[in-house]
């Protein structure tokens, strides 16, 4: 295996700083492979902010002010979110728990709810998908050539 290829494999690694002596040495004097490991910091860091992106007050607003929602469910929705981060001071919480009981469809919002938090958390991009966006568009192509795995997207399309 080339070392490029080592590295691309080990990349979760080479952002950590925890590559074997023998790539690590390769990193140093690799061009290629020092896009690929920044690339791939720059992507942890963009993770690491949408992760934090919360919606504007306005749009918060512009939502509780749509009026096909009962007053009881759009205080039970405006709930959601806290007592999904365990915020929701205890008598909140339980008035919360009364209005899921008896309203299906807040209980609904809050399986989904629920269930793109989960699903979202557990989320996580594999070591070769960071190493293939990572690559300069070139690299990737020239990687897939070699590999023998190329597929020109005009005609997957076409063949569609």
């Amino acid at each position: 295996m080339k070392p490029c290829d080592a590295l691309l494999d080990q990349l979760d690694a080479a952002v950590e700083g925890n590559l074997p002596e023998e790539l690590a040495k390769h990193l140093a004097g690799c061009p290629d492979c020092q896009v690929a490991v920044e690339r791939v910091r720059s992507l942890d860091e963009g993770e690491r902010v949408v992760g934090s992106v919360r919606a504007p007050e306005s749009l918060k607003q512009k939502i509780k002010a749509l009026p096909r929602l009962a007053l009881a469910c759009e205080q039970a929705i405006e709930r959601l979110g806290a007592a999904l981060e365990g915020e929701l001071p205890e008598e909140e919480r339980a008035a919360l728990l009364e209005h899921l009981h008896s309203c299906h469809p807040c209980q609904a919002v809050w399986e989904a709810f629920a269930t793109l938090r989960e699903v979202g958390a557990g989320t996580r991009a594999p070591g070769r998908l960071k190493a293939a966006v990572a690559l300069p568009p070139r690299h990737r192509l020239e990687a897939r050539q070699r590999r023998g795995r190329f597929v020109d997207l005009r005609v997957a399309t076409a063949a569609r």
